[in-house]
C-alpha cells in the first residue's frame, strides 16, 4: 500500500481531486489558451510566426529546469509548501505577460510562467500517488485524464472567441485568473502526504535522481510517454499556422477544430479505464500505439495525396490523440512504480521527460514545412516507433 497517513479522513480525496485537476488544468491552459492567436501576435509584436511559436518551446524549457528541484524539495520538505511556492512564481509571472509589448520580454515572462508551472506536473502526481493503491492511481489517472483533457478541448475554442473578440492579451489574462485560482484551492484544500521527508542535501538527491535513468523500466515508460507527447506538441504548434494561413480557417474555427481533436482523448480515457480492470496496462498501451502508428500513416497519405484539407486532418489528428489516451496515464503510473519511496524524484523525471518532448516538439515549425501536413506525419511515424521500441524494452527488462 502506498504511503498515507491513516489518520486522515480518506473522504478528503475528493477535494484533492478537484484540485489536481485545478492545478495541471491550469499547467496546461498556459499554453493551449493562446495557440489561436499565434498569426494575430506575429503582427502585433512584428516578429516572424517562428518567434511566436517559440514562446511556446520557453515555457517548456522552464518547465524541464524546474520539475526535478520541486520534485527533491517536496522530498526534502513536504508537498504542500513546494506547491504553493511553485503557483507563486507561476501566477507572478502570468500577471507581467499580458503588459509587455516586445517579444523579449514575453520570451522571458514565458520561461518564467514554466519555472512556476513546473510544479504543476509533479507535486499533484507525487500527491496522488502517494494516495492510491498502483491500480487505484492508472484507472484515477485516467479518469483524471479525460477531465483534464477538456482543458485544451476546449481552451483552443475559447482562446479563438477571445482572440476575435478581445485580442491575444486577454487570453493572458485569463491564465493570470486561473493561476490565481489554483493558488487560492491549494492554499484551502491541499494536504500533506509526504510524513517521511527525505533530508538527504539536494545535490546528492539530484546525483541519485538522475542514477533513477539506470532503471530500464523507468526510462521505457518514459520513452514511450515522450515520444507521443512530442509529436502531439509537434502538431499543436504547426496547426495554428496550418489551418489559419493555408486552410483559411478564421481562429475561432480552428479553436473547434482543436475541441473535436482533443474530444478524441476524452473518448479515448473513459475507454481505456475500463479496458484496463478487463486487459491490463499492456495490452491497452499495444492498442494505443496502434492508433498512433495508423494516424502517423494516413498524415503521410494526406500529404502525399495533395488533397489535404483541414476536414482530413483534423480527423486524421483525432484518431492519433484517441489512441494517445491509452498511452499517457496508464505509461505514467508505470514509470511512477518503479520508485515507491522516492516519488517526488520520480513524477519529476516523469515531467522532466514529457515537458522536454514537449519543448522539442514546439520547435518542430522551425522543422518542418507549414504548408502541408506531410513532414509532421514523418515525425509522429518517427516519434510512435520510438514509443514502440520503448514499451518492448520495457516488458523484457525488469526494474
Amino acid at each position: 500500500m502506498n504511503q498515507v497517513d491513516q489518520s486522515q479522513p480518506r473522504l478528503s480525496f475528493g477535494a484533492i481531486q478537484a484540485m489536481i485537476i485545478l492545478v495541471v488544468s491550469t499547467g496546461i491552459a498556459a499554453t493551449d489558451l493562446y495557440v489561436p492567436s499565434f498569426p494575430s501576435m506575429a503582427r502585433d509584436l512584428a516578429v516572424s510566426h517562428e518567434a511566436v511559436q517559440s514562446t511556446v518551446g520557453f515555457f517548456f524549457w522552464g518547465v524541464v529546469l524546474s520539475a526535478p528541484i520541486y520534485g527533491i524539495l517536496s522530498d526534502m520538505h513536504g508537498r504542500r509548501i513546494i506547491l504553493m511556492i511553485g503557483l507563486g512564481i507561476f501566477t507572478f509571472f502570468s500577471f507581467l505577460a499580458p503588459m509587455t509589448d516586445s517579444i523579449t520580454t514575453l520570451l522571458i515572462c514565458r520561461f518564467f510562467q514554466g519555472i512556476g508551472s513546473g510544479v504543476t506536473g509533479v507535486v499533484p502526481l507525487a500527491l496522488q500517488t502517494e494516495m492510491l493503491t498502483p491500480e487505484e492511481n492508472a484507472k484515477m489517472m485516467s479518469t483524471n485524464g479525460a477531465i483534464i483533457a477538456l482543458t485544451p478541448a476546449l481552451a483552443p475554442a475559447l482562446g479563438g472567441v477571445i482572440e476575435v473578440h478581445y485580442g491575444w492579451r486577454m487570453s493572458f489574462w485569463v491564465i493570470f485568473a486561473l493561476c490565481v485560482a489554483s493558488l487560492a484551492m491549494s492554499a484551502a484544500k491541499a494536504v500533506e502526504t509526504n510524513f517521511t521527508p527525505n533530508r538527504t542535501p539536494l545535490f546528492k538527491q539530484l546525483r541519485e535522481m538522475f542514477g533513477m535513468l539506470k532503471s530500464r523500466n523507468f526510462l521505457s515508460a518514459n520513452l514511450m510517454i515522450a515520444g507521443i507527447f512530442g509529436a502531439a506538441w509537434g502538431y499543436i504548434v504547426v496547426s495554428s499556422v496550418l489551418f489559419q494561413r493555408h486552410y483559411n480557417v478564421d481562429p475561432d474555427t480552428y479553436g473547434l477544430f482543436s475541441t473535436l481533436i482533443v474530444s478524441g482523448y476524452v473518448f479515448g480515457s473513459l475507454i481505456n479505464r475500463k479496458l484496463i480492470a478487463r486487459f491490463g496496462i499492456h495490452s491497452c498501451l499495444k492498442l494505443g500505439l496502434s492508433f498512433t502508428v495508423l494516424a502517423s500513416v494516413l498524415h503521410i497519405l494526406n500529404g502525399l495525396s495533395g488533397t489535404e484539407g483541414a476536414w482530413s486532418v483534423a480527423g486524421t489528428q483525432l484518431i492519433y490523440i484517441f489512441g494517445m489516451a491509452f498511452i499517457f496515464g496508464p505509461g505514467m503510473a508505470l514509470a511512477m512504480e518503479c520508485f515507491p519511496n522516492n516519488r517526488g524524484a520520480a513524477a519529476s523525471f516523469v515531467s522532466f521527460f514529457r515537458n522536454v518532448s514537449a519543448a522539442l516538439g514546439a520547435g518542430m515549425g522551425f522543422l518542418v514545412r507549414e504548408s502541408t501536413i506531410l513532414d509532421m506525419g514523418i515525425a509522429c511515424l518517427l516519434l510512435t516507433i520510438m514509443s514502440i521500441l520503448a514499451l518492448r524494452a520495457y516488458r523484457s527488462k525488469k526494474v
